[in-house]
């Protein structure tokens, strides 16, 4: 009410309903699909034509799967919140509703297929650091992908900021060292930046929609500063 609402007015969307889900761990997906349906409903209901997900978890695919089986198809807001190209892969997604979805994406590691999601400094290093210790990055799953690429730029970065740290080595001492740092490269992300008043990392961002040619989402234009 203090932050979405007023933007989402200011940029002249006409919100007719919204819906707040539990859902907040997988303890919590035995009620995803009665809650979600419910959703559905109720935006139906209300003439609802665009849909918004503001959340971390990935309550939203079951979202779509109700919204198929209800016939009904609205046009869909994405981010990297949502994780496309790894709820894709998990066929927990409907994909005839993605069809006509549009995409705000600061991780492509998490939003396109591997091969599609680009090579810079730091995630260079760290594939050839996993191809050395006898990984396959790139060639499994998106998530697995991912999920490889975090741990070894996480490692890069604590070691990055340990160079520079106040001694003893804590966690405020690393934070602060973080904060300090400025523009970096991590695996994950081609640019970024921390400091004492920002911890979200990405600067920039590129606009995709949904490519029904490979079941994934491309990219269609360049990047944008947050």
């Amino acid at each position: 009410n203090q932050v979405l609402m007023p933007q989402l007015k200011a940029d002249g969307a006409n919100v007719v309903s919204t819906f707040g889900d539990s859902i907040r761990s997988a303890e919590d997906l035995s009620s995803a699909s009665t809650q979600m349906g419910n959703a559905v409903l109720r935006f139906r209901a209300a003439g609802v034509t665009h849909v918004l997900f503001f959340e971390a978890w990935q309550g939203w695919a079951f979202f779509t799967l109700n919204a198929q089986q209800e016939g009904w198809h609205p046009h869909y807001g994405l981010s990297t919140q949502q994780a496309l190209e790894i709820m894709i892969e998990s066929g927990l997604v409907s994909k005839p509703q993605l069809v006509g979805s549009t995409l705000i994406s600061w991780n492509p590691s998490v939003d396109l297929k591997p091969a599609s999601a680009g090579t810079w400094s730091r995630k260079a290093l760290c594939l050839q650091i996993l191809t050395r210790a006898g990984m396959t990055p790139g060639q499994g799953d998106a998530e697995g992908y991912h999920g490889m690429l975090s741990i070894c730029s996480s490692l890069l970065l604590l070691q990055q900021a340990a160079k520079s740290a106040t001694q003893p080595l804590t966690a405020s001492s690393i934070a602060n060292a973080l904060q300090r740092l400025g523009s970096l490269s991590l695996a994950t992300l081609p640019s970024a930046l921390f400091s004492t008043s920002r911890h979200f990392g990405a600067i920039s961002w590129r606009p995709g929609s949904y490519n029904e040619s490979c079941s994934c989402f491309t990219y269609t234009g360049p990047s944008h500063k947050v």
